[in-house]
């Protein structure tokens, strides 16, 4: 049987939805009538997280594939880069293909600007974390730009007047897996498909109610949660500091002898293997109860030893 471990998440109310006090009081009453504990909670300000770069650190890869990194330089499938260049019109090539900071320098676009032509085109996902689509202004020949979303994202939560409140969840898998926690509590990604009675569906159904001044959509869909053990323990020691401590399930790793390096690479979303199948820690963990999850990394941990 699986060690009994605790599930622990992080969930933050994002800055377009923390002002407002009728928020937050549903997210608590939700959390806690679905059977999730408030281990701590706090408020961060925007000035506090621009410097300590915790939205570039929370959205590691997206952040990176935005900023830094020459999309050209990443493995894209054939498959994918015929699908970006069908739905743009532009082909995958020098001089084409550009990350959302040099679009902006490109093409001379606010962070806000950039976004707006974002949401206007078509995107497609070429892998985790990476996403592409056809930037297209007046005056600029048109860009396949990737993760064009991300700069307008990061400036909502680094504006001086920002703010985001954080919870630190802990709840039991016997009496809320993870899954329901998701599904149930937080809602869907998407507002529109969020199921009745979960947070996200609440705001989007009755935006005027909880005082938000525009209907929620994809981005601004006014909760975060970790979509696994794993995620939760790296938010938690991004948001937090480790003022709260390492998870139970950190601490469990430990104890099963998982190398310190090796913790690492799986709290960075590294490279896993379980049942023959290879992909990012978290994609592999995403919606696995806790005692699942550890006894999934030890016995990948076991077959590369």
């Amino acid at each position: 049987m699986p060690p009994t471990l605790d599930n622990q998440a992080l969930v933050f109310i994002k800055p377009h939805a923390a002002g407002s006090p009728a928020v937050a009081r549903f997210v608590r009453e939700t959390l806690e009538r679905r059977g999730a504990h408030i281990a701590a909670e706090g408020c961060l300000d925007g000035e506090t997280i621009r410097r300590r770069g915790i939205i570039e650190n929370h959205y590691a890869a997206i952040a990176a594939f935005a900023l830094q990194r020459d999309p050209l330089d990443v493995p894209v499938s054939a498959e994918k880069r015929a699908a970006i260049e069908a739905a743009a019109g532009v082909p995958w090539a020098p001089g084409s293909v550009l990350h959302a900071a040099a679009c902006q320098e490109a093409m001379g676009l606010s962070a806000a600007e950039l976004n707006t032509a974002w949401e206007r085109s078509r995107y497609v996902k070429l892998a985790p974390g990476l996403y592409a689509a056809k930037i297209q202004v007046p005056g600029h020949p048109p860009r396949i730009t990737v993760n064009g979303f991300f700069p307008r994202l990061r400036e909502r939560f680094v504006l001086p007047d920002a703010r985001v409140l954080w919870y630190d969840v802990r709840f039991s898998p016997a009496r809320l897996p993870w899954r329901e926690f998701r599904r149930d509590a937080v809602g869907a990604t998407n507002p529109a498909e969020a199921a009745p009675g979960s947070i996200r569906e609440a705001l989007f159904r009755e935006p005027d109610r909880f005082g938000l001044p525009e209907k929620p959509t994809v981005q601004l869909n006014g909760v975060h949660a970790s979509a696994g053990p794993l995620e939760g323990a790296r938010e938690r020691r991004i948001w937090l500091e480790n003022r709260a401590g390492d998870s139970e399930l950190v601490a469990a790793l430990r104890q099963g002898e998982v190398p310190e390096g090796r913790i690492r690479e799986l709290l960075d979303n590294g490279p896993m293997t379980w049942k023959g199948v290879t992909a990012p820690a978290f994609d592999l963990l995403e919606d696995v109860d806790a005692p699942v999850a550890l006894e999934r990394i030890l016995e990948a941990c076991r077959a590369t030893a």
